[in-house]
């Protein structure tokens, strides 16, 4: 009410790394690692996708969970 939205958004319940991965839905799923990755200028984003974006935790994320995202569709 206060930002005077329409449309409520859903949040969904807590639930683990490896599958939050599995469940997105967005036509494009970024994960920001500090590892580096593809730059977003040259991501395959199109007007209307919709898009996800993976932040991780303060002290980053391990190599296993980023090769999880990429194995699952995840642009890093």
């Amino acid at each position: 009410m206060q930002c005077g939205r329409g449309v409520i958004p859903t949040v969904a319940p807590v639930c683990g790394f490896r599958q939050a991965i599995k469940e997105m839905t967005a036509d494009v799923v970024i994960m920001f690692y500090e590892g580096g990755g593809l730059p977003i200028r040259e991501m395959d984003i199109k007007k209307g996708h919709k898009i996800a974006i993976i932040v991780g935790p303060e002290g980053g994320f391990e190599q296993s969970e980023v090769d999880f995202a990429k194995d699952n569709g995840a642009v890093i």
